[in-house]
């Protein structure tokens, strides 16, 4: 068999092909190339075998001691069915809904915090509720389900762990609104306080993809534990270890790290729905601005004494004048103070008040935005969050609901301002029932803008609105309501804030007067003592008076009764009381002054003085050695008497009463050379007092007629 050979010697520029020499630049474009078709490939088999990118289950700023399901089996129902788990009802409200979602449904999750759960009532009365049944008013052809998901106290942290279970049961949409608990919870942000910008932008992009995911897992599996701060299962507020809001410090709120922590639970949420298909609305969290103040002010760093003697001064000055109704006045003073310190909230809520009160409404509304941002304690969204997410949803082109816009126009037509207040909201931030009604109207108009709802479905009339609404009113457990007020009163007044828990508490009085539902005693308490604070000293009496029908040993009350009575001086009542609260040693040591005062006034010497003496012995002060020293006088002790009024004038040079009183006892007692020295110590401490003239010249003549 014949073999043949090609020869190829002498043919090279004939029949080989020319090599072609390829550029760095192309060289460099086809290996990156190649490097991204090899990354995408393997993002596509990770994605088969279900690895999750990071940003859709890992938080790197917190972590949490562990997850346990907020939807279970519902046992009584079948295993069709999820139900709020019993160990987290303290969180959030009640809910059912099937596993499985029907085809003909719309499945929308409400998520955030308290707001969204409906405080201080329930689902029921929340924007949630509403939204439930306004949705098959405005569109009959579908099944709306709305899930209240909202868990009081929660920030937008909790919000984006909660959103992976979430997404396990066909959501067509969720709605959130957070923002007013960013500062609630401790953290620490060390490891990404010293990481430069450019690494944590770099570690933003690779947290979308499935390798990266997969690589720091492997490495944190054999590497070093978890610098993240561990946050328990369920919400532990700083509150809840403290006295109250005066545990916050300014330097302990770390507003950049906050904020960036926020942008990336919203990029959490949004990428998490998306990765379902699901939609996602966002709220613009409103607050009341005016009739709530600040939960704590601090001063600025760097102040010297004089500075704030000066400061000191013109906000006492302010105030003065604000409350004598000067409010031009006290405006200066103010903007004099704010000129050395503009960084005490309390200022700028001051300054808000009297520009409120002279109609400079939108001057005082930034006055009052700027106590909220300013406050140490930050339990109110600030411009800063709320900017956050407004950007967040215009960035990401998610459908924003600016809430604090609708209730400043329905401010604005119902009492001719914007400035939002009491009018809207029940505390610092939770809406009153009907501006969760409002923002139900925007989120049903905001799905029709979004094709949810077809613009073909028939606009729902007035009538049928106010259907609803008596419908829903109806179903209102009004004690249960009042039940809510009162509560919401209670944590307000332990915050500090008993101006604002007053208002509350009269609500809750007033809802069970109209109901014929029993008196709550701890309801009345709030209330009278808001009460006696405005001077309706009545209506006080007449409360705790009821209180103590129920509650005899409701010593507080008791003592805060007696109080009043010694006010109006009815001194036999109010040692009745006083009396009765010494029994039961539930006096503190201000009531005792004040019993022992009662006893004087009653000529019972001997009582107050004991009582007395066990006040100065324990805790000396010029107004307790005073008042032992008229007892003691009432009993015929004068030497002791003259002992306790001149300690009395040593403590306070300045003070005419002890002299006074020593110049008449002296006299009473024919001594007028004693007499005459008191009166003229009065007379050269103030030369104009006429009628300590009166009085020495009288004992003068009287002297100069015995001799």
């Amino acid at each position: 068999m014949a073999r043949f050979v090609i020869c190829t010697e002498g043919m090279t520029g004939l029949n080989r092909r020319p090599r072609i020499k390829m550029t760095r630049w192309k060289k460099a474009g086809y290996g990156c190339l190649t490097t991204v078709m090899i990354c995408l490939l393997v993002e596509a088999m990770l994605f088969v075998l279900r690895v999750e990118p990071l940003i859709t289950n890992e938080d790197p700023f917190v972590g949490f001691e562990s997850t346990t399901p907020l939807f279970v089996q519902d046992s009584t129902t079948g295993a069709s069915q999820r139900s709020t788990a019993q160990n987290r009802l303290s969180y959030f409200n009640p809910q059912s809904f099937s596993a499985e979602k029907d085809p003909d449904s719309f499945r929308i999750f409400c998520l955030g915090g308290s707001t969204t759960y409906g405080r201080p009532y329930d689902d029921q009365t929340s924007y949630v509720g509403w939204l439930r049944e306004f949705l098959p008013l405005a569109d009959g052809r579908r099944n709306y389900e709305v899930i209240n998901a909202g868990g009081i106290s929660y920030a937008s942290y909790r919000v984006a762990s909660l959103m992976d279970e979430l997404c396990r049961y066909q959501p067509d949409l969720f709605v959130v609104y957070t923002g007013h608990n960013e500062f609630l919870e401790q953290r620490t942000y060390q490891d990404l306080r010293s990481m430069p910008a450019s690494e944590r932008g770099l570690r933003r992009v690779l947290a979308h993809s499935r390798s990266y995911s997969l690589l720091r897992s492997w490495l944190h599996s054999n590497g070093p534990e978890d610098v993240r701060t561990i946050l328990p299962s369920e919400v532990d507020a700083i509150l809840d270890h403290s006295i109250g809001p005066e545990s916050y410090e300014r330097s302990m709120l770390q507003r950049p790290q906050v904020l960036r922590h926020l942008a990336f639970n919203l990029a959490r949420i949004i990428d998490t729905a998306h990765a379902v298909k699901a939609r996602v609305v966002i709220v613009s969290p409103a607050a009341n601005l005016k009739d709530f103040s600040p939960f704590k002010s601090q001063h600025g760093h760097g102040l010297t004494s004089e500075q704030l003697t000066k400061w000191n001064t013109l906000f006492e000055l302010g105030t003065a004048y604000q409350n004598d109704g000067k409010d031009e006045q006290a405006v200066a003073e103010f903007r004099a103070a704010e000129v050395i310190d503009d960084q005490f909230a309390q200022l700028h809520y001051r300054i808000g008040r009297s520009l409120y009160s002279l109609h400079h409404w939108e001057e005082a509304s930034n006055a009052f935005q700027r106590a909220v941002d300013e406050d140490v304690c930050p339990l109110r969204v600030t411009s800063s969050i709320r900017q956050m997410i407004d950007r967040t949803a215009v960035a990401r082109e998610i459908p924003l609901i600016d809430f604090p816009a609708i209730l400043e126009e329905e401010n604005q037509d119902a009492f001719g301002h914007s400035v939002l207040g009491r009018e809207l909201f029940l505390d610092h931030v939770h809406p009153t029932v009907a501006a969760n009604r409002l923002l139900a109207f925007s989120l049903v108009e905001a799905l029709r803008q979004m094709g949810t709802i077809p613009n073909s479905s028939p606009r729902w009339s007035a009538g049928e609105i106010k259907d609803v609404v008596n419908r829903v009113e109806k179903t209102v457990d009004t004690e249960s309501q009042a039940v809510s007020l009162r509560n919401l009163a209670q944590v307000l007044g332990w915050s500090g804030k008993k101006s604002e828990a007053g208002p509350l508490a009269l609500k809750a009085v007033a809802l069970r007067e109209a109901a014929n539902l029993p008196d709550d005693p701890e309801a009345l308490f709030y209330a009278a003592v808001y009460q006696a604070t405005r001077g309706e000293n009545p209506s006080a009496i007449q409360k705790l008076e009821r209180l103590l029908h129920h509650q005899p040993d409701h010593w507080p009350a008791r003592w805060r009764l007696a109080f009043l009575y010694f006010q109006g001086e009815d001194f036999l009542r109010a040692n009745d009381h006083y009396r009765a609260a010494l029994k039961a040693r539930a006096l503190n040591d201000k009531s005792k002054y004040h019993f022992a005062l009662t006893m004087t006034k009653l000529g019972e010497f001997g009582d107050a003085t004991a009582l007395l003496q066990d006040l100065a012995d324990s805790s000396p002060s010029y107004d307790i050695v005073l008042a032992l020293a008229e007892a003691l006088e009432g009993q015929g002790r004068f030497v002791r008497a003259i002992e306790a009024y001149q300690w009395a004038s040593e403590y306070r040079p300045d003070a005419i009463t002890p002299r006074h009183l020593l110049a008449r006892l002296f006299a009473g007692r024919g001594d007028p050379t004693q007499a005459v020295k008191w009166y003229l110590s009065i007379l050269k401490i103030d030369p104009n007092l006429n009628h300590i003239q009166e009085e020495l010249d009288k004992v003068e003549e009287s002297a100069a007629g015995r001799r």
